[in-house]
């Protein structure tokens, strides 16, 4: 089972048991958390309890030795300790009583405290010792209550004749219930040092160990209690098996706190406070085992649910991947056929693949069948506008279809694309195939989008034209509508996409028949927009009436042969203006006649280069003017075209004849000089003489001479005019005038006072 579960490495049942061990591994950490928490606490609590303990055994102690330090204090000021004190000797039976008053003063004293053991007064010049209602001498004081145990009365009469302020010292003492033991001992020097020379010391012994026990009630007897001095010595409660020495007092520095250090190769907690009263210690020693106990406790309570936990989970875990895996394995098995790389994903990831190749199929499929349906759809539609019949029934085809003519009317829109030549198939075959498809799509769907709002459009490819079926309710009124529905369409069209579109509408038919006439229509007036270089959309209905004639009289076609022949462009431009504003402007042709047209001027200009020098046809055959004219498609066309050839023919043509025609100048000068005094002289007749154009004469002659014919006439008319009035002194104007060719006095006034600045008469005189 395991190996049909886990045996592929990119299996599901990975990432599921990850998934499962993930939330396992929540318990697990929670747990560990807890542990250290509970772990945390309990030393906590127990360090707390710790410090409660000898917080309450300072507390005590620190009273103890507060009133210990009052009870010196009222001892030392007492007269009949003091009178005993001033004492140099017992010798009388007064000296021996002032001990007596002394020893039971010192016994009304109340005990305050079960830690005072005993207290006495040590008297350094008598070697007297008063204890409550007694008096001993040094050595009985000493054999009675302290020898044994290898401490000498010397040790003992060392510690007790020096001063002290009220110091604390380890003192051994005799008691009846415990034997020889160890106490505290505060000293005390009476009178104080401050009042005059110290004569005796009171000396009170005390034993904590009462207080210890009282504090440590209820607490682990592992536990135990120090009481330490300034100096490191331990006063009471001296822990067993731990030594004094191996504890670091160093680490004790705050007021009270806790510590960790290891004692006799065992690792304790070392609990503590100072003492308010002194420089004591109050000191717990705590081994570890004391919370561990508690810890290791809760510790093995926790792994033991824990274990179950994950025991549990595991199973679980199990029956549950399992259980969710086998229908999945169902899936996997009979999909195995449709990817090839299921070793390369999981379960989920198969799937994945096999639903995304599932839906890659049927979206192609569906692509597939909607782009079947449109082909035969839009063949459908072409076939209605070329009046072909279907072999299927017409209503079952416009079911298939989702065609719908429920409406009167049936108009065909034919849009041919201007630019397409320029804009699309500059850059190579296939990018053009691409650009004239988006071209097409653009198109479709914006005017089957405007039509569709009011009517019915259904868009179709014809030919190299697109073509649009329209089923419309518009009867008379059709025009204003489908001319706003265009003009709103080319408007968006041209000014996104650049295209440039040109429009023709048939007349409206009222049934399906009538779809081939409507369409027929509107490929003529397509043709007659292209024809006549129309912008604006072209309805059949202004066509159809067009006149059966043109404008072209024999006078125009020589008037424009004889312009380009003497090289006058300006007249030539200005012809085929005219002829083209007739035949526009003020005429309407239909598209046969405007053909002829076109034909008549095509006629024209191969008149005019045959009527030309032989020696020039070379530069015309160069400009290929048949090909170049007949491809033209429009009349606006061809009259850019016609301009551009005339103009290129008078230019060659002056080029050419500026080079071989300088003889022209002196011709035109001679016969100016033979016969300036001919009144009909002028370019035109002097042009006959010579054999050429007056424009061409002209022209030829200003541009060599730098002056025209007329201008010249007129300079050697005066010239000889001042000629005759300097040797014919009595000819009169009228008479000089006309010698010299003016047909009246005041032309040749003019002319005269033009050139001379001045007036013949004014010369004479």
């Amino acid at each position: 089972m395991l190996q049909k579960l886990f045996g592929k490495k990119r299996s599901v049942v990975y990432s599921w048991s990850i998934s499962y061990l993930l939330i396992i591994l929540i318990p697990l950490i929670a747990t560990a958390y807890v542990y250290d928490v509970a772990r945390n606490i309990i030393e906590e609590e127990v360090n707390n309890a710790n410090a409660l303990m000898i917080e309450k055994m300072r507390d005590e102690i620190d009273g103890v030795l507060e009133n210990i330090q009052k009870f010196s204090i009222e001892i030392s000021l007492n007269q009949r300790i003091k009178d005993v004190a001033s004492l140099k000797s017992i010798e009388s039976g007064v000296q021996s009583y002032v001990l007596y008053e002394a020893g039971r003063q010192l016994g009304s004293y109340k005990t305050f405290t079960n830690s005072l053991k005993r207290y006495y007064i040590y008297f350094n010049k008598l070697k007297m010792v008063i204890a409550a209602n007694a008096a001993y001498t040094e050595e009985d004081y000493f054999n009675f209550h302290l020898s044994g145990d290898g401490y000498t009365i010397e040790q003992w009469l060392e510690t007790v004749g020096k001063v002290y302020t009220g110091n604390y010292l380890v003192m051994p003492y005799h008691e009846e219930d415990l034997g020889k033991t160890k106490g505290v001992a505060f000293i005390r020097s009476i009178p104080l040092p401050a009042f005059g020379e110290p004569l005796a010391n009171v000396v009170f012994i005390l034993n904590f160990d009462e207080i210890l026990k009282r504090s440590s009630d209820g607490y682990s007897d592992e536990i135990k209690l120090l009481v330490v001095n300034s100096d490191g010595n331990v006063l009471a409660g001296e822990a067993a098996g731990y030594s004094p020495d191996e504890i670091d007092y160093g680490g004790m520095n705050n007021t009270q706190g806790s510590i960790y250090q290891t004692l006799d190769n065992r690792k304790a907690v070392i609990t503590y406070t100072k003492s308010r009263v002194t420089g004591w210690k109050y000191i717990t020693i705590t081994p570890e085992s004391v919370y561990s106990r508690k810890v290791i406790r809760i510790r093995n309570i926790m792994l033991g649910g824990l274990a179950a936990c994950l025991v549990l989970a595991a199973l679980i875990s199990y029956f549950s991947i399992k259980r969710n895996y086998d229908p999945l394995r169902e899936i996997v098995s009979y999909y195995k056929g449709v990817v090839n790389d299921e070793n390369e994903r999981n379960e989920y990831g198969f799937i994945k693949q096999v639903l995304n190749e599932t839906i890659k199929q049927k979206e192609n499929i569906q692509l597939k069948l909607n782009k079947q349906n449109r082909v035969m759809k839009s063949s459908f539609i072409e076939s209605l506008l070329k009046g072909k019949t279907a072999m299927v029934p017409m209503h079952e085809l416009m079911t298939a279809y989702n065609i719908r003519f429920d409406q009167k009317y049936f108009v065909v829109i034919s849009i041919y694309i201007q630019n397409m030549d320029e804009g699309f198939w500059n850059g190579d075959f296939e990018s053009g195939i691409q650009e004239y498809s988006l071209a097409r799509f653009v198109i479709i769907n914006v005017m089957e989008e405007l039509l569709n709002k009011e009517m019915h459009g259904y868009m179709t490819e014809v030919d190299d034209m697109l073509a649009c079926l329209v089923n419309t309710n518009y009867g008379t009124c059709y025009r204003e509508k489908l001319l706003g529905i265009i003009n709103e369409a080319r408007s968006f069209i041209e000014e996104n996409y650049r295209l440039t579109l040109l429009f023709a509408i048939g007349s409206p038919h009222e049934s399906i028949e009538g779809i081939h006439d409507a369409y027929a229509e509107s490929v003529d007036a397509m043709e007659y927009a292209k024809v006549m270089g129309m912008r604006t959309p072209v309805f059949y209905d202004e066509i159809k009436t067009a006149g059966n004639y043109y404008y072209y009289p024999v006078e125009k076609e020589y008037q424009l042969i004889n312009c380009i022949k003497s090289m006058n462009y300006q007249g030539a431009v200005d012809i085929i203006e005219d002829i083209f504003k007739n035949n526009l402007v003020s005429n309407t042709p239909s598209l046969e006649v405007t053909r002829c047209l076109m034909f008549d001027l095509i006629g024209t200009i191969l008149k005019t280069i045959n009527v030309l020098d032989k020696k020039e046809l070379s530069f015309f055959e160069g400009m290929d003017v048949v090909n170049v004219l007949m491809n033209c498609e429009s009349l606006m066309e061809m009259k850019q075209k016609i301009n551009e050839i005339i103009r290129k023919t008078c230019d060659y043509v002056e080029k050419t004849s500026y080079v071989k025609d300088y003889s022209i100048r002196d011709m035109v000068i001679d016969i100016i000089e033979k016969n300036y005094s001919d009144v009909n002289l002028g370019i035109a007749s002097i042009a006959e003489k010579i054999g050429k154009y007056p424009y061409y004469v002209s022209k030829v002659f200003k541009d060599q001479t730098g002056e025209g014919i007329l201008e010249y006439i007129n300079r050697v008319r005066i010239q000889k005019a001042k000629e005759l009035m300097q040797k014919e002194t009595g000819l009169t104007q009228e008479e000089i005038s006309e010698r010299v060719g003016y047909s009246s006095v005041r032309t040749f006034q003019r002319a005269f006072k033009r050139l001379e600045g001045t007036t013949p008469g004014k010369l004479n005189s």
